[in-house]
């Protein structure tokens, strides 16, 4: 049971400064289609 929980807080150490780039998924931040049209036609006119 030590082990495992030295091992946890090991884990917790090394990732604590990336956490936001292991929560982060592609699909949340991903644009529609729609979103996306819309957004480069504004630019370009």
């Amino acid at each position: 049971m030590i082990d495992v929980m030295e091992e946890l807080v090991k884990v917790t150490f090394l990732t604590r400064n990336i956490k936001y780039h292991l929560v982060e998924r592609y699909s949340e931040r991903a644009e529609s289609g729609a979103a996306l049209l819309a957004r480069v036609t504004e630019k370009a006119g």
